[in-house]
């Protein structure tokens, strides 16, 4: 004990000078301790915070207005910020990066240019003060969004948004030719997306090739290929009636073609020959409904004949129908 003291003594300044470094790191230590437990729990509320805002970021919009269920996940984020990057663009006058984003059908059937876009498109909806919402309205086998942009009240002088214009926006996969990787592309202007079928049907030396068609909100249009094999020159339809060329959906009901919007010449194919044709329907979209057969119910086989007497043609009609089944 005695050796103890005498050692205590003799060396205390170094013993007291150790006891205070010690306590001074247990000190620290506690203090970083006790600072990244603070730090973890700010983050921890952060990024609960983050997650509670994101998740309640596009509740409204992105409830499906014909299904009433609701878009979640990383599916609800991608197709709403999709529309509302573009939407800010058009409003900012970004009009370069806005057609960035739209989808190659989209550009190569309504926008072939920037300065096309801009023209028909931008000029006549986005313009300074306007406003905008949009809602997801069908998501079984399309994405399309319904849009709205109302005007300017200040410039107006009206004190109501009920004056807006509407669209109809559709989410499209896409490809990039870079990356290889798939991307989330826009087709606007009540353009839904190309639909690509390669059917057929030979009859009576004569085929009728269904390459693609093309959905729009309003109507569909049918892009065909007509071989006439035959010896005698032939038109598609006699264009007296509605109902003489048709698409069917699945439950028979029936969508006439607007025939009218095509020249009668343009349905003339010489013997031999073949020609491009794009026939509309007024079928308007429906996510429910698909399109079983087009059907061509009175082609004129023999063209020269039927331009000779017309009437008697149509007594003793020599008439074709050929039905492709989509």
């Amino acid at each position: 004990m005695h050796k103890l003291f005498r050692f205590y003594n003799q060396n205390r300044k170094q013993i007291w000078f150790s006891i205070l470094i010690i306590a001074f790191i247990i000190l620290i230590i506690r203090l970083l301790n006790q600072f990244y437990k603070e730090n973890n729990q700010i983050n921890n509320e952060e990024i609960e915070n983050s997650q509670n805002t994101s998740q309640e970021k596009y509740e409204e919009e992105s409830k499906v207005l014909v299904t009433g269920t609701q878009l979640k996940g990383k599916i609800k984020e991608a197709y709403n910020s999709l529309v509302e990057d573009f939407l800010n663009k058009c409003m900012n006058g970004e009009y370069s990066e806005a057609y960035k984003l739209l989808s190659y059908n989209c550009k190569e059937n309504l926008y072939p240019s920037e300065e096309f876009f801009i023209e028909k498109y931008c000029s006549s909806k986005f313009s300074s003060g306007k406003s905008y919402e949009f809602n997801a309205w069908s998501m079984k086998n399309r994405k399309i969004y319904l849009v709205k942009i109302y005007e300017n009240m200040l410039a107006t002088g009206k004190l109501t948004n009920k004056n807006y214009i509407e669209d109809y926006y559709s989410i499209i996969e896409e490809k990039n030719s870079d990356s290889n990787e798939i991307e989330y592309k826009l087709s606007i202007g009540g353009y839904i997306d190309r639909n690509y079928i390669n059917k057929s049907k030979e009859k009576d030396y004569i085929k009728v090739i269904v390459n693609y068609s093309d959905l729009y909100m309003e109507n569909e249009v049918y892009h065909l290929l007509i071989q006439n094999k035959s010896e005698k020159d032939i038109m598609l339809d006699v264009r007296e009636s509605a109902d003489t060329v048709y698409v069917l959906d699945d439950n028979n009901y029936k969508y006439n073609a607007l025939m009218y919007e095509n020249l009668e010449e343009n349905l003339i194919i010489p013997a031999n020959d073949e020609a491009e044709i794009a026939i509309k329907f007024s079928n308007n979209y429906n996510d429910g409904i698909s399109m079983k057969s087009l059907v061509f119910s009175k082609i004129i086989k023999d063209y020269n004949r039927y331009l000779l007497d017309k009437d008697a043609y149509e007594k003793y009609g020599d008439y074709l129908e050929i039905e492709v089944s989509l």
